[in-house]
């Protein structure tokens, strides 16, 4: 059987590391943003960021992730937002430690109460409108799945 893997230029990832510098904020660029002109800092944007700042290679131990993963621990869990949680718990994944921890176990039992008698979640969160019980149960379960 023969593997295909896909080919990126490098000017691909360029871009990346260039946008998330460009969207990231705070004292070391960790808060990140939806644009780089003063976008919203959500909670979910901020995990998003983080999550791709870490595919992209950066260490659990720079001053920027750190400032980042203090961030979302003061955040908390937000259980109803189903996209925070769902990239929350990715950057969390990624970053081990005490936010992995703390933050995941939090973001376990918040989700577990929350989940109806037929197994489902209901849509949360400010992007609530875009999701239905589909797809808000499958952000849901993909957060289970890491634990």
């Amino acid at each position: 059987m023969q593997s295909s893997q896909a080919s990126v230029p490098q000017r691909t990832f360029d871009g990346v590391r260039r946008w998330l510098n460009a969207v990231g904020k705070g004292p070391e660029g960790g808060i990140y943003s939806y644009q780089a002109n003063g976008g919203k800092q959500s909670p979910a944007m901020i995990a998003t960021g983080a999550f791709c700042a870490q595919l992209m290679g950066l260490s659990p131990n720079t001053d920027r992730a750190i400032e980042t993963t203090r961030r979302i621990a003061a955040l908390g869990v937000v259980a109803d937002d189903r996209y925070d949680s769902y990239y929350a718990m990715l950057a969390a994944g990624q970053n081990q430690g005490s936010l992995w921890r703390t933050w995941g176990r939090d973001l376990r039992e918040a989700l577990l109460a929350s989940q109806a008698a037929n197994g489902t979640w209901a849509p949360g969160g400010p992007h609530a409108n875009r999701m239905g019980t589909v797809v808000a149960t499958a952000f849901a379960a993909l957060s289970l799945q890491a634990h």
